[in-house]
């Protein structure tokens, strides 16, 4: 029996991505296609209002099968024919390229974007004495009367803004931490200290401390209007550009108040991916069904978890792993059986004998409403 499964579209980060699509995963600005998804070139990355075109699925195709070596060589692309060339993406003519692997929030905005921003505000401008300051401002918020006895999740629907030990050391955040950080110094800068303290650390960049202010208020409200339920209609094309519009103005306000000076600067695709979004939402709605923080919780648990109890064998590590996540699904349908077997029925009584120590034996009677020890032998 032949079974077609229909793909709608497949979630994951820029690497992998790129490795399904056959395209190299180089990142370099020297590139003249570093992106999967158009004809980019490296060096226009960090423009924010470059002209791209999306690639065809089919041009390609076409190119791997005729040999046509030398151009695909320009492309960026290998000489393979991938086995998702000849799925059906429902007419799309950009296939694998686009139509199946949306750009995803986690890993280019939460763990991308930020992250790079926060790195070049405490390493590049507050410096080792500023950031010292800000965690005394971030950690005093704590002590105040409305959040002295606040939890760090208590606001669900609002970033982590707790943060008894201060923002600047720490390290191997997950994404939603980084945008709790971002919305903690936007929090501070509204105070007199936190307003103070970026006006003395920005006096010498012509005194642009709101404007860093309001750029990062930009950053979280996109990453919040990404979180949308709903959109423009299908195929209305005004709602799209005027999405890409206001991504473009975040992104040059994001360039020119907080420029990189490390690496290739802002000439990275995840600073570029975010000009393919409204694309995505056009193709696949919300971006919401296409965020990997579930699934990367769920490789947390099965996978990473389970890794540190093998022997790191290359070969025999997915065998490993299934052996473990086996023996952990055995253990916890055992415990939950034994845990109903020894709850009493509703509006009944019960016995249970246990057994606590060597040579000891205690039988309790359940009730719907106590608990009585009927025999006991110590």
């Amino acid at each position: 029996m032949n079974l077609k499964v229909p793909l709608f579209y497949i979630i994951g980060d820029m690497q992998g991505g790129d490795k399904i699509c056959c395209t190299t995963t180089s990142y370099q600005n020297t590139l003249g296609r570093p992106c999967r998804k158009c004809n980019v070139k490296g060096s226009d990355l960090s423009d924010p209002l470059t002209n791209c075109k999306k690639i065809s699925m089919e041009t390609v195709k076409q190119l791997v099968l005729k040999e046509k070596f030398d151009e695909l060589k320009k492309l960026n692309q290998k000489k393979v024919f991938s086995v998702f060339f000849d799925l059906d993406y429902g007419g799309c003519q950009y296939g694998i390229f686009s139509a199946a692997c949306p750009v995803e929030p986690l890993h280019s905005l939460e763990s991308g974007i930020m992250k790079y921003i926060l790195s070049i505000l405490f390493k590049e401008h507050l410096k080792p004495v500023g950031c010292a300051l800000l965690d005394e401002i971030v950690q005093s918020l704590t002590k105040s009367p409305r959040q002295r006895f606040a939890s760090s999740g208590a606001a669900i629907d609002f970033p982590r803004l707790i943060w008894m030990n201060g923002i600047i050391n720490l390290k191997d955040l997950e994404g939603k931490y980084k945008v709790g950080i971002v919305f903690t110094i936007v929090v501070v800068g509204s105070t007199n200290a936190g307003e103070n303290l970026f006006k003395e650390i920005f006096q010498h960049s012509g005194n642009k401390s709101n404007d860093v202010i309001e750029c990062l208020e930009m950053i979280l409200c996109y990453w919040k209007w990404l979180k949308k339920d709903k959109y423009w209609k299908r195929g209305d094309v005004q709602g799209r550009k005027n999405a890409k519009a206001a991504i473009q103005l975040m992104l040059q306000g994001i360039k020119k108040l907080l420029d990189r000076d490390t690496g290739q600067g802002w000439g990275i695709c995840k600073f570029h991916e975010q000009l393919h979004v409204p694309d995505d939402i056009d193709q696949n709605g919300p971006p919401s069904g296409t965020h990997t923080g579930p699934t990367e919780n769920n490789h947390l648990e099965i996978v990473k978890k389970n890794y540190q109890n093998t022997q790191k064998r290359k070969l025999k590590l997915d065998e490993a792993l299934g052996n473990r996540l086996s023996e952990g699904y055995m253990i916890n349908f055992a415990f939950d059986r034994l845990s109903d077997m020894n709850k009493p029925p509703q509006e009944k009584e019960a016995n249970h004998t246990g057994f606590p120590k060597n040579s000891a034996k205690v039988t309790f009677r359940y009730t719907d409403k106590d608990v009585e020890i009927v025999d006991s032998k110590l």
